[in-house]
């Protein structure tokens, strides 16, 4: 994996860049079936179809909010498709908004006429019926990089880790240098991806959790630490290194509390169904997956905030 310095544009949650890729490959190298009238051959033209209008309601100020790979998918498909780019502040996109009661963004609202097209039965499953005659593409495959139903929380940034993920102390360094430069309340939410793990992932939650209660100053240094020596030696260790008693840390991991930690650990990643490391959600309503960060924007996301403060 090579990481360049910056936020990968187009990468919203991994689940449904994944999920689009595939699709994207099936829709490559799917052939259209071949007719079997003799008397419709000269007229029967693969992939051929009508003009199509979409309407893509985005955050056209953020440079992240990529839409391009869901428009490689469709106009791959419906080559007659044509797109219309509208930021959701505009008028006209808070009345599709509220008509359509859309919760995330980017969304693709497509006319009706895209069901008489010829592939469209076999690719129904990825759209779904609108309030009104329009059709809107899943979010599984336009991403979310936007939760319009969640309050914005100024100077709020959220990092979702994984202790086993490539590049988790580099984004996590970073971070924490940002977020002490602009006085940014970084929040850390632990994640247990699919991926098989070596070791103890739940533990090492556990740990994280306990040191959190224990030792919130030194929180972020052992993490970083420990992201580093995780597949070398034992938490223990880890925790010896940064001066931290493993006996207190062992109590609160076996006591009661423990439990609360791990329920109030998981709420915002299933809300949002975060599933993987080295994901941040800024302002408590703009979400992404990252590789590594370039500071001045990500510092982009607080401007206005910093021009008011």
């Amino acid at each position: 994996m090579i990481y360049e310095n910056l936020i990968k544009k187009g990468f919203f949650l991994t689940f449904t860049i994944i999920i689009s890729f595939f699709l994207f490959l099936s829709f490559v190298y799917a052939a259209e079936p071949e007719s079997s009238c003799e008397d419709c051959k000269t007229t029967y033209i693969p992939g051929e179809t009508k003009d199509i209008e979409a309407i893509i309601i985005t955050d056209q100020s953020c440079s992240l909010c990529t839409t391009q790979m869901p428009q490689d998918l469709l106009k791959n498909k419906f080559p007659g498709m044509k797109f219309e780019t509208i930021d959701y502040k505009e008028n006209q996109a808070k009345r599709l908004i509220a008509q359509h009661k859309i919760q995330t963004l980017p969304c693709f609202l497509i006319d009706p006429l895209i069901k008489e097209e010829k592939s469209f039965d076999k690719l129904q499953l990825l759209f779904e019926e609108g309030n009104t005659k329009k059709v809107l593409l899943r979010k599984g495959i336009t991403g979310i990089c936007m939760y319009l139903e969640r309050e914005e929380v100024p100077k709020k940034l959220d990092l979702f880790l994984d202790f086993h993920e490539k590049g988790s102390s580099e984004v996590l360094d970073i971070l924490i240098s940002f977020s002490r430069e602009n006085k940014i309340d970084l929040e850390l939410h632990f994640i247990i991806s699919q991926d098989k793990k070596i070791g103890y992932p739940k533990e090492e939650v556990q740990v994280a959790l306990a040191i959190g209660e224990l030792y919130p100053g030194e929180l972020n240094n052992y993490i970083y630490r420990r992201i580093k020596d995780i597949e070398n030696i034992s938490w223990i260790d880890t925790a010896e290194k940064e001066g931290l008693s493993y006996k207190k840390i062992r109590e609160l991991m076996i006591s009661p509390v423990m439990s609360e930690l791990v329920s109030a650990n998981k709420r915002l990643a299933e809300e949002l169904m975060v599933g993987d490391g080295n994901v941040i959600l800024i302002k408590n309503n703009k979400i992404f997956k990252v590789f590594n960060v370039n500071k001045e924007e990500l510092k982009g996301f607080f401007k206005e905030e910093k021009n008011n403060g």
